[in-house]
């Protein structure tokens, strides 16, 4: 087993690469009902991670303590 050809698992596998994904967003930019161009966004995963680990829209106060990665909440 050689860790660092693998995926990167927290306290699991600390020395395996880490997971880089790009979310994109893109939507039509029209003029007069007709389609001139596009905008996109390109978000890192990482940024998104971070909100969906620091915001609990359902609880009383939204914005919760910094995560902890040893927990393990991956989503």
């Amino acid at each position: 087993f050689e860790p660092q050809n693998h995926g990167y698992a927290g306290k699991e596998n600390p020395k395996g690469k880490k997971f880089e994904g790009i979310i994109r967003f893109v939507t039509p930019v029209y003029k007069k009902d007709k389609k001139v161009g596009y905008v996109s966004l390109a978000l890192d995963h990482e940024h998104i991670m971070q909100f969906t680990d620091t915001v609990n829209p359902v609880d009383k106060n939204p914005i919760q303590d910094i995560a902890d990665a040893s927990v393990g909440n991956y989503a």
